[in-house]
């Protein structure tokens, strides 16, 4: 076995190096960020080292990569030959340990213990892998444990680091070409042929489990002197996951919405693309025939997605209600709804559907104008509700009351001392 390794001095995205070099071998495992290895030792036939070494660095240079290159038995002697430019004990530092370990990265926990392995090892005159080896093996493991043990029998070619293959991301994408004036650059013919091409995205989707997270949209126009802007890359990213045409749809519709209003299309379209870039596995089990659940979180992960693209990023969000005296204090975002905040039925008043931030209003015998618009009051609530803040968030103490007005909703008011009123919320 012979294992090439490029190290990347500096941490960088790994991936378009790995796809660049299946070219050379099909056999590829990468370490995030920092290194792709390449079993090269069955490829003997179309290519010697010396010829991988020069086209590598050729590869490297056509991409504008830094990196170093090395070759050796192993995955973690390759990284070794890589980092360090050479395999021989008596040269490597015993900061090599680390990638001898675990020459992936992968293993945590692996870490603190070559940590200490390290650190102890100066105690005992060794300054190098050559030291390291003239260790008594009886003495590894109760001198440094079972890591100790297994960085021995990784320096004398005992035990080798499984090699765990690295296959390229599968681009699950749809695309239509249009001859002259085919399809016009609007968006109701967009959409159109957007549900053709949505539908053949999430038939292959739902084959392989998964929903998607997210697309990436490219319109390519004719090219005429009035459109500057030919191609156009859309990046579309769900609130929550779709695995149904017809909800993606509903959400692209918003998308289109806003992007051609603030930049429309100002010719033809003669290519349109939809990508699938991310994903995210589902349950692909049969449903359940007594109740619409599924389907119901299915109808709110699309309603919610709408909304989201409406109303813009971030202005979409679940939220708990907590115990606390201010209304306006008394809920937090979370990322899931678990089911774990307070229980707060049948101890507080029935609260408003719509909160608002509180207004100042006036309030006569018979009328209550708000902005200056007058509201005729038909009945004002019998009981209040007092609420008083803690001392620190400072003098807070109000009177809330339920007012119903004609032509209008039931509305939410609290007075202040000083009798200053505020509108503060509606019932829907």
């Amino acid at each position: 076995m012979r294992v090439a390794c490029l190290w990347f001095p500096e941490t960088r995205e790994v991936e378009p190096v790995a796809e660049n070099c299946l070219r050379f071998t099909p056999q590829i495992c990468i370490r995030e960020g920092q290194a792709v290895f390449l079993e090269i030792g069955k490829c003997y036939r179309l290519y010697s080292e010396e010829i991988f070494f020069a086209r590598a660095v050729r590869l490297l240079e056509k991409m504008q990569i830094s990196a170093r290159v090395g070759v050796a038995g192993s995955i973690e002697w390759a990284l070794v030959a890589a980092k360090y430019g050479t395999i021989l004990p008596e040269h490597l530092p015993l900061d090599a340990l680390y990638d001898i370990a675990d020459p992936l990265a992968r293993d945590e926990k692996c870490i603190p213990f070559v940590k200490k392995l390290i650190a102890a090892l100066p105690d005992l005159g060794v300054s190098n892998l050559h030291g390291f080896q003239h260790i008594p093996r009886k003495e590894l493991a109760s001198r440094f444990g079972a890591v100790g043990l297994l960085c021995r029998q990784r320096l004398d070619g005992e035990l080798v680091f499984p090699w765990k293959a690295w296959m390229p991301p599968e681009v699950i994408e749809e695309q239509i070409t249009y001859m002259y004036a085919e399809c016009p650059g609007a968006q109701e013919p967009l959409l159109f042929e957007a549900k053709k091409l949505l539908d053949r995205l999430f038939v292959r989707l739902r084959a392989r489990g998964l929903k998607a997270a997210g697309l990436q949209i490219e319109i390519r126009c004719e090219n005429v002197s009035i459109n500057p802007q030919r191609e156009r890359d859309l990046s579309l990213e769900f609130l929550l996951p779709q695995g149904e045409a017809k909800g993606a749809l509903g959400i692209l519709r918003e998308f289109f919405s806003k992007e051609f209003d603030r930049r429309p299309l100002l010719s033809n379209v003669e290519k349109f693309v939809i990508r699938v870039s991310r994903t995210v596995p589902f349950d692909t089990t049969q449903k359940n025939l007594y109740h619409g659940r599924e389907e119901r979180m299915e109808a709110l992960g699309n309603l919610l997605s709408q909304l989201s693209q409406a109303h813009g990023k971030g202005s979409i969000f679940q939220a708990l209600t907590v115990e606390e005296r201010l209304p306006e204090h008394s809920w937090q975002k979370v990322a899931r709804l678990d089911g774990s905040g307070a229980n707060l039925r049948g101890r507080v008043p029935l609260r408003p559907t719509n909160l608002v931030k509180p207004q100042r209003i006036e309030v006569t015998e018979r009328h209550i104008y708000i902005k200056k618009k007058p509201f005729v009051v038909k009945k004002w609530s019998e009981t209040a509700e007092r609420i008083s803040a803690r001392w620190l968030d400072g003098l807070v103490d109000r009177t809330y009351y339920q007012v119903e007005v004609e032509d209008g909703p039931l509305l939410w008011i609290y007075c202040e001392e000083g009798n200053h009123f505020y509108l503060h919320g509606f019932y829907g």
